[in-house]
C-alpha cells in the first residue's frame, strides 16, 4: 500500500532589510543562471535600484466578438510575457573602483541566454518573496567611466514568463510502507493521507504545474488529481523495465518532459491516449500516488509545485 509519507508547505521567504517604515522599494535579489545571488538593494556594495517598473498585473491578449445585440463577448485571453525596467545607481569613491563595479555588475546581470535565465526575487515588507525569470535585454551600453565614480543605469530585462512564482515550492512525499504505527511520528497526519491521498491548496493566482520525482524500485506510477468532482490522470511506466534500486526519473509538466535515470527523453513513457499530465487549480484539491512494484524504505515519490502570481 502506497502511504503518504511527508508533505510540507515551507514558510514564507523573506529576505531580511532594512525597517519597513523606510523602506520604499521591494528588496530585489538577482540569481545569475551560475547560482550566484546578487543584492540590488545594498548600496554598500556600490549599487542599488531605486526605482522598478512592471510588477503590475500579467499582460494579455484578449479575443473578442461583437454581439448582435450590441457590446463584446470575451473569447478568449492569453497571457503574456513581461519587461521589467530597473534604475540603477551605481557608484563608487575613486574612477577606479566605480569602472570595477560597473564591469561586476555587467558581468552578472548580462551572463543571459536561450539556457541561460537568471531569477530576479521580489520581496516586500512582511510578505512571501516572488520569483521570475528574467534575461537581459539593455541598459549596459554605455562605457564605465561616463559618470566618473557615480552612474545610473536604466537596465531593461525580459520576462518570457510574465507571471511570477513563490519563491520555495510546496512539497509531499509518498513511500511504500507497513502502516503500523506509522503515524505516530507525523501527529500533523490525519487519516486522509493514507492510501496515498493527499488533500492540497494551491495559494496562488492561477493554475499551477507538479513535477514529480520517482525514485525506485519501481514498475510504474498513476498519479490523479480531482477537483470540484473531475478527476484527471495519467500514468507513467519506465521505458524498458521496471527502475532499479536508487534509479531515478523525472516527470515535469511545465515544461512538458519525461526525464530517465541517465538523462534520456522518457517521454513515451507516459500514456498519452489515456490521459494528460494535469494542473493545479488555484484552490483545493485532492491527489492520489500510487507506485506499483515498490520496495518499504527504498521506493519514494516526491511531488512539488510552484503557486504563481499575477503581479509582486
Amino acid at each position: 500500500m502506497v502511504v503518504k509519507v511527508g508533505g510540507t508547505t515551507p514558510p514564507p521567504v523573506v529576505v531580511p532589510g532594512p525597517p519597513a517604515d523606510l523602506l520604499q522599494l521591494p528588496i530585489l535579489t538577482l540569481t545569475t543562471p551560475d547560482g550566484q545571488a546578487v543584492p540590488l538593494s545594498d548600496i554598500t556594495l556600490g549599487w542599488c535600484v531605486e526605482e522598478i517598473q512592471g510588477l503590475g498585473s500579467v499582460p494579455r491578449t484578449v479575443t473578442t466578438a461583437p454581439r448582435s445585440r450590441g457590446g463584446a463577448r470575451l473569447r478568449n485571453q492569453r497571457l503574456e510575457a513581461r519587461t521589467l525596467i530597473l534604475t540603477v545607481l551605481l557608484h563608487g569613491r575613486t574612477p577606479a573602483e566605480f569602472a570595477q563595479r560597473w564591469l561586476l555588475l555587467e558581468e552578472m546581470v548580462c551572463d543571459t541566454d536561450v539556457d541561460r535565465l537568471a531569477q530576479l526575487t521580489i520581496t516586500r515588507p512582511g510578505q512571501p518573496s516572488r520569483t521570475i525569470d528574467v534575461y537581459y535585454v539593455s541598459g549596459f551600453d554605455g562605457e564605465p567611466g561616463y559618470g566618473i565614480v557615480d552612474d545610473v543605469l536604466v537596465l531593461t530585462l525580459g520576462c518570457p514568463d510574465g507571471l511570477f512564482r513563490s519563491a520555495e515550492p510546496i512539497r509531499f512525499a509518498w513511500a511504500p510502507e507497513e502502516p503500523v504505527d506509522f503515524f505516530d511520528g507525523y501527529p500533523n497526519l490525519s487519516g486522509a493521507s493514507v492510501g496515498g491521498t493527499q488533500d492540497i491548496t494551491n495559494p496562488g493566482q492561477v493554475d499551477a504545474w507538479g513535477a514529480w520525482t520517482i525514485r525506485g524500485p519501481a514498475s510504474g506510477l498513476t498519479a490523479a488529481i480531482t477537483t470540484g468532482g473531475v478527476t484527471r490522470q495519467f500514468t507513467f511506466t519506465p521505458v524498458g523495465g521496471p527502475l532499479g534500486d536508487g534509479e531515478v526519473a523525472t516527470i515535469t509538466s511545465d515544461p512538458r518532459a519525461v526525464i530517465g535515470p541517465a538523462g534520456e527523453n522518457w517521454t513515451s513513457a507516459i500514456n498519452w491516449s489515456t490521459g494528460r499530465l494535469w494542473p493545479i487549480p488555484r484552490g483545493e484539491s485532492r491527489i492520489s500516488m500510487a507506485a506499483t512494484g515498490g520496495t518499504p524504505g527504498k521506493t519514494r515519490v516526491a511531488f512539488e509545485f510552484y503557486p504563481r502570481w499575477r503581479a509582486a
